[in-house]
């Protein structure tokens, strides 16, 4: 996914440290005094990522898929403070119990109380300046000002550290190339550039930066696709890090068949997502690092076909010559887009109005184009994904096809075009249904134990989905009566997939039905393993960023 943030943090006091760990293959908190080697996992807490403490170091508060929570330190039921899209990127816990965070990858920072309400935008982001999202927040002492990160899109080299204050509305960029900034007592900022630690020395009355910023601290665990440096200073000086460099995940494409015997493709890891086959089946669309790439199976060749904002969920229209995806250029919510692929050029926009949006897939006829969207506030309780229809030549081009109080995505063409696969929680958990196109007609449910990504084979004789680590087959008739038959197991693996909310295929299937697509991690990915903890490190700050004395 592309949330971001720490997955380490410190009380002010420098007394006690939390940690997001994966224990098992399922990710929790964990919780430790520093004067103690014993760790606690915090039960309730499954999910839990870039977690922070209260000012007071009673409580910590962390992102879930779908919310922003908060649990005692000593344990207990955690509460639901709001909710967020799967794609946080940041927050702190301010003095006057407002908690900052970045919701989207598109929006400035957003201001909620820390005992629950409804989020307030505190930063906007300039999309006339070209900038993309503020995130990784970090509050000034007193509260009086914030410091956080701007990015711009594509990789975070090029991101800038900024200062706000919100009693003035003033703005100002303080550090180019740098991200995750930190203020440490009596006067500095720390930040992160390149898998490294930098000081510098800073006012933060009168928000200057004196002098230039000095390396700290060598190998620390960043993350390139995010700007997340996995770090974190208390009050006391203590500093908490994971050992690292400034990476990012390899991953591959594979060929995998029924059997599940894999085959990579000769392609060059990368930070790959969401591969998708073009119709004729020569070329895959496929995100990496927020861009959208098409690969030429048979040529081996490469070409970009987006840049700027966060561009992603290729689908491709039936004559296979443009790209739709999901895009943040120069919007506050992800809308539709499309590109020509053949000629190449700017993006154009396809639904400017509505919520955050995702596409599906089009109609055979290429005239009709499926695609999920949150209409209301994506914070908000209450609104979650619906299945509305683009048209083109209707007035008005978008209506709404399945909409209810749950949440319903992925929806699917079959190829002949008379029915729709998608993806609906009303059961309590993820199912994939069918239903017939265009009328209303009985809905059948394929998943019988959950199921999400429904992709068809080409004939339109079979419909696969995933559900958790395993791939299923289920033998499907369309046309004047649909029937759907009992779902195989094809095979299982620990292949990358997206995320829940909403959903997205991480997969696709060969025009013979016969292999299927997907994104594995390559082995080579550094994986970090240890905590260091550094005590009394604002000595080594004012030892190394003392002020030169005048000659």
């Amino acid at each position: 996914g592309v949330a971001a943030g720490s997955s380490v943090a410190l009380s002010a006091d420098g007394r006690a440290l939390a940690c997001s760990v994966l224990r098992q293959g399922r990710r929790g908190l964990a919780v430790r005094a520093l004067d103690s080697f014993e760790e606690r996992a915090l039960p309730g807490t499954e999910a839990a990522a870039s977690p922070f403490f209260s000012p007071d170091g009673e409580w910590i508060a962390y992102f879930t898929e779908n919310e922003l929570r908060k649990v005692p330190l000593v344990g207990g039921t955690p509460s639901t403070v709001c909710g967020v899209p799967p794609v946080a990127r940041g927050a702190v816990w301010g003095p006057d119990g407002t908690i900052l965070f970045s919701p989207v990858f598109s929006m400035g920072i957003q201001g909620v109380a820390a005992a629950g309400g409804r989020p307030r935008e505190v930063t906007t982001v300039d999309f006339a300046a070209g900038e993309s999202n503020h995130l990784l927040p970090e509050v000034l002492p007193g509260g009086r000002a914030l410091l956080y990160t701007l990015w711009k899109g594509g990789d975070f080299g090029a991101a800038s550290v900024w200062a706000f204050s919100p009693g003035t509305g003033e703005r100002k960029r303080l550090i180019e190339s740098a991200t995750a900034p930190r203020y440490v007592a009596p006067g500095f900022l720390v930040f992160a550039r390149g898998g490294a630690l930098f000081g510098v020395r800073f006012d933060a009355e009168r928000l200057t930066v004196e002098g230039e910023p000095v390396p700290m601290v060598d190998g620390v665990w960043t993350d390139r696709a995010t700007g997340t440096a996995h770090y974190a200073v208390a009050g006391n000086g203590t500093l908490v890090y994971i050992p690292g460099a400034d990476i990012i995940e390899r991953r591959r494409l594979v060929w995998v068949d029924r059997q599940g015997r894999v085959q990579p493709l000769p392609l060059e890891p990368s930070f790959y997502a969401d591969p998708r086959l073009s119709p004729d089946g020569r070329r895959v669309a496929v995100e990496a690092l927020n861009d959208l790439w098409v690969y030429d199976l048979a040529e081996g060749t490469l070409i970009r076909a987006t840049s700027r904002g966060v561009n992603q969920h290729p689908v491709w229209t039936p004559d296979g010559r443009h790209l739709t995806f999901s895009s943040s250029r120069g919007t506050t919510d992800p809308k539709l887009f499309w590109t020509d692929v053949e000629a190449g050029g700017e993006p154009e926009v396809l639904a400017a109005a509505g919520g955050v949006q995702f596409p599906g897939s089009w109609s055979p006829d290429g005239r009709t184009l499926a695609y999920a969207e949150i209409a209301g506030v994506p914070t908000e309780a209450g609104t979650d994904f619906d299945i509305r229809l683009l048209r083109s030549g209707a007035t008005p081009p978008e209506s709404v096809l399945v909409q209810t109080r749950f949440k319903e995505d992925q929806p699917r063409f079959s190829p002949d075009g008379r029915a729709l696969a998608y993806v609906s929680d009303e059961t309590g958990q993820l199912q994939v249904y069918l239903r017939p196109f265009p009328g209303a007609g009985r809905r059948l449910r394929v998943s019988v134990d959950g199921g999400t990504e429904p992709v068809w084979s080409r004939r339109g004789d079979e419909l696969f989905f995933r559900s958790g680590r395993q791939y299923f087959a289920v033998p499907v008739t369309t046309g004047d009566a649909l029937a759907v038959g009992r779902p195989a197991l094809l095979f299982e693996g620990d292949f990358v997939v997206g995320s829940l909310t909403p959903g997205f295929q991480s997969y696709d299937v060969a025009t013979d039905g016969q292999r299927f697509l997907v994104v594995e991690r390559a082995d080579d990915t550094p994986q970090p393993a240890r905590l260091d903890v550094v005590l009394g490190w604002t000595a080594e700050l004012q030892r190394r960023l003392a002020p030169r004395a005048a000659k």
